[in-house]
């Protein structure tokens, strides 16, 4: 009686499959086990969020920051769309408050926007940059 290549290599992944899933487990339970594995953790989770437990935004990176205006820009616009103004306002504001080119943004916004909604965002915006300067979270909103 011969045993077939194809269930010799059918048992032989599922077997690999078996060693690796159980080196997995075993060195993750060690892990776990640890004394200070609780307190590694929570120091490291404390490091990337602020006080508040909302992420803050290293404004020296670049790709973080335009990646935020763009994420707060598509917030805002979906807000604003579903009927929640005061919430896609703040996070129009808050987009034009950390983005680069102002005045661009708000001269297509002006066109874009009816006259009483690019108002109230315009005054807005100089609240979000005040909460920027004072240290503040700009991500809550404060209606």
């Amino acid at each position: 009686m011969s045993i077939q290549p194809k269930t010799v290599m059918a048992l032989t992944a599922v077997m690999t499959g078996a060693a690796f899933l159980a080196y997995c487990l075993y060195f993750d339970r060690k892990r776990r086990q640890e004394q200070d594995f609780k307190k590694k953790r929570l120091t490291k989770k404390a490091s990337k969020t602020g006080t508040d437990g909302m992420q803050v935004l290293n404004l020296q990176d670049t790709i973080a920051v335009r990646n935020f205006v763009y994420g707060e820009f598509d917030k805002g616009r979906e807000l604003l769309t579903k009927g929640h103004m005061e919430e896609g306002l703040h996070h129009l504001a808050t987009a034009i408050a950390l983005c680069g080119e102002q005045e661009h943004l708000l001269k297509m916004l002006e066109q874009s926007m009816p006259p009483l909604l690019y108002n109230l965002l315009v005054q807005k915006i100089p609240e979000i940059k005040q909460k920027m300067l004072n240290g503040k979270n700009v991500g809550a909103v404060n209606p």
